[in-house]
C-alpha cells in the first residue's frame, strides 16, 4: 500500500483548511491543536471517513504519472528564464509547448502500471535542442 501519514494531513487541510494544528505518528491521537477552538475541530469519526473517501480515490498510476511529470518540468525550468541563449524563437516556442504538454497529461491522458509496477504512459516529445535535457 503505501504511507497514509501524508493523507491524514490532506484530510485534516480538507475539513480543517487555516486552523492551526500539527501532527505526530500520523495518528488522529497525535493531532496537536494550536488554538482553543473546540467547537468546529473535525471528530475523529469524520477525519477517518475523509480519509477513506481520499484513500478510495487515490490512484497510484496517476500519483506515479505526477510524480515523473514534475521531475520532468523540473528539468526544464532552466529553460524558461526569459534570457536563455535559444537558437532560435521555434526552439523556444518547442518546448514551451513541450512543457504545456507535460503540465496537461494528466487530463489528455490516462495511465496505467504493468505487471512489473511500470508507468504505461505516451509522453510528450521534446525538441532536440538541447541534446540530453530530459
Amino acid at each position: 500500500m503505501f504511507d497514509q501519514g501524508p493523507m491524514l494531513i490532506d484530510a485534516l487541510q480538507a475539513l480543517y483548511p487555516s486552523r492551526p494544528w500539527t501532527v505526530r505518528n500520523n495518528v488522529y491521537e497525535g493531532i496537536v491543536w494550536d488554538d482553543d477552538d473546540t467547537i468546529s475541530r473535525p471528530t475523529k469519526e469524520r477525519v477517518e471517513a475523509k480519509l477513506k473517501e481520499m484513500i478510495d480515490a487515490y490512484d497510484p498510476a496517476l500519483n506515479f504519472l505526477r510524480r515523473q511529470r514534475n521531475s520532468k518540468l523540473q528539468s526544464t525550468d532552466f529553460l524558461m528564464v526569459p534570457d536563455f541563449p535559444y537558437p532560435s524563437e521555434d526552439i523556444r516556442e518547442a518546448w514551451k509547448t513541450y512543457r504545456t504538454a507535460l503540465r496537461n497529461i494528466t487530463a489528455t491522458t490516462t495511465p496505467s502500471l504493468d505487471e512489473d509496477g511500470q508507468l504505461v504512459v505516451t509522453w510528450p516529445t521534446p525538441t532536440i535542442w538541447p541534446a540530453n535535457v530530459v
